[in-house]
């Protein structure tokens, strides 16, 4: 009478393949997150340059309000960010957001009152219905051991990203 049922080399060889597959999936996994954090800042630079250009088109004020879960895109009456049917985009970032940006926090906003807003000119301005010029501004990501400064320059509006370890 023959048993059925597998061999201690079979079963050894299979553990060994399931090792060496864990092996080379490991590294690649652990990079998600850079990847995805480095997507979230490609999102963020485009988002502003699209409301500076957007300002000079439609030659009106638009506004990014930002918070630690995300940003709101609006357009800006007077010195009033429109809210209802009139916001652009809506992002979310962290928990509650995108599963793809759902390991992102957002370590830092240094814009006056959160803002970023940008005259007709598609200038940075202080907030809604300002004329006087913001300074430089940064909003800071951060994914794991990696950290992503979107800063906004004050008079010209010029977006650059810079990418620092977090310590």
């Amino acid at each position: 009478m023959r048993r059925r049922g597998y061999t201690l080399i079979e079963l050894m060889v299979v553990v060994i393949i399931m090792g060496i597959a864990a092996a080379v999936l490991t590294p690649l996994v652990s990079q998600a997150n850079p990847l995805r954090l480095q997507a979230l800042a490609r999102q963020v630079v485009a988002d502003v340059m699209q409301v500076q250009s957007d300002a000079i088109a439609m030659q009106r004020s638009y506004c990014i309000t930002f918070s630690t879960s995300g940003y709101v895109i609006a357009p800006v009456t007077g010195s009033t960010v429109e809210t209802g049917p009139d916001v652009v985009v809506t992002r979310t970032i962290g928990a509650g957001g995108d599963k793809d940006f759902s390991n992102v926090t957002v370590s830092a906003i240094t814009f006056p009152g959160n803002r970023l807003t940008f005259d007709a000119m598609g200038c940075p301005v202080n907030g809604p219905g300002s004329d006087e010029p913001a300074g430089d501004a940064f909003y800071e990501i951060t994914a794991g051991t990696e950290r992503f400064r979107v800063w906004v320059r004050g008079f010209t509006g010029a977006v650059e990203v810079l990418s620092s370890p977090v310590n």
